[in-house]
């Protein structure tokens, strides 16, 4: 856990620990993402669930949300309380560890729901916090979110264009491409979810899911114009782990071990990529090819009923890629002369291990200590 304590945010990890630091430091009013002054000091981190966790917390997803509780702030290295956010009993966990007050009800009921959302979704890609926040009507300081108003802008630009096509079938005439655009920019509102509506009626879709599948629109499509550069980012990253330069291995048979399990995290790698193609290519047969293309409405329900399954895989796979791109470009780049000690090396590749094999759940049998994503189980509240 130490290795995060200078990383603000990556797709699997966000550091509200380091960022509510930062936000107090500065003059003015303060909206910090949390009421709960403890959760502020926590760090949230989506997690491939390991089997034994999975029986020990009675989880059932595969992709959880875990928060970690540093005992020093400062100090990630010396570990801390962790709790998993789809746990039975979570409740009873925050007030006995996270400082929750049975009392405050208000605030507790804001904090629960944001938790409660946050482990509803894939990742924690800043473009999704800050829409999920939106769409919960939360307000929380923009510094938690490490995405620019010209990058939000221009995802949001390129989301909407897939939502035009559907705005247009409302009102069945393609010439009215004025009136699509608009109702198209409406939909992208929380608030205008309504509009909707009458589409899923049509389809015989029940109308209270259209904040949900609306959402999972906005995340299957931010992660669709993500999938290219991704995998660039992963092919490369894979040949620069296979090719660095490693010192210190204690034996023949250590040296053996790391190499088989690079070759298993890429092997991992490529059949949760696998699995991502196949879900961009269901999303693009039906509802480029048989929908906009052949005005097939079947098509359309289709992909609207689909579209949390693939948002949740999407999300998932091109999540857990970027964060270990972004989280080797860090460990790489602070190794002096670019050598790696092995034991070092070791702990990361488990660490990338544990983070992959959506499609096949299958794990190497071999554990490790680990530097990056094992929080400390001093409490298994």
């Amino acid at each position: 856990m130490g290795n995060l304590s200078n990383i603000t945010s990556t797709s699997r990890v966000l550091n509200l620990n380091l960022l509510t630091q930062r936000l107090l430091k500065t003059e003015g009013e303060h909206e910090t993402f949390f009421r709960n002054k403890s959760l502020n000091n926590t760090l949230i981190l989506k997690s491939i669930v390991q089997p034994p966790d999975k029986i020990a917390f009675s989880i059932t997803q595969d992709n959880a949300t875990k928060l970690f509780k540093p005992f020093d702030r400062n100090d990630l290295a010396q570990g801390g309380l962790f709790a998993f956010i789809g746990q039975p009993n979570l409740m009873k966990a925050l007030q006995e560890y996270f400082g929750f007050q049975p009392e405050d009800n208000e605030n507790n009921d804001r904090d629960m729901a944001i938790l409660k959302e946050l482990d509803r979704i894939p990742s924690l890609d800043p473009f999704l916090l800050r829409e999920k926040m939106s769409e919960l009507g939360v307000t929380v300081d923009k510094s938690y979110f490490q995405i620019d108003e010209m990058e939000w802008s221009r995802i949001k630009e390129r989301i909407i264009s897939d939502f035009v096509p559907l705005a247009q079938m409302a009102f069945g005439e393609k010439g009215k491409n004025d009136a699509a655009r608009s109702l198209a920019d409406k939909i992208w509102d929380p608030k205008q979810t309504q509009l909707l509506k009458p589409i899923l009626k049509t389809l015989d879709i029940p109308q209270e899911k259209a904040s949900e599948i609306i959402f999972s629109w906005k995340g299957l499509l931010y992660y669709k114009y993500q999938a290219q550069d991704s995998h660039a980012d992963l092919v490369k990253m894979l040949k620069e782990i296979e090719s660095a330069r490693i010192y210190g291995y204690s034996s023949i048979e250590q040296k053996g071990e790391t190499q088989k399990t690079i070759r298993a995290i890429r092997a991992s790698f490529t059949e949760d990529w696998k699995l991502c193609h196949k879900h961009l290519a269901s999303y693009e047969k039906n509802y480029i090819e048989e929908f906009v293309g052949k005005q097939n409405p079947q098509a359309l329900k289709q992909t609207l009923t689909n579209a949390s399954e693939i948002f949740d895989v999407l999300g998932t796979v091109i999540g857990s890629t970027k964060h270990c791109v972004s989280y080797w470009r860090y460990f790489s780049g602070s190794r002096i002369g670019g050598r790696i000690a092995a034991d070092d090396f070791d702990a990361l590749l488990d660490d990338f291990r544990k983070g992959t094999g959506l499609a096949t759940m299958a794990r190497a049998p071999t554990e490790r200590a680990i530097s990056m994503d094992d929080d400390p189980k001093v409490v298994k509240a």
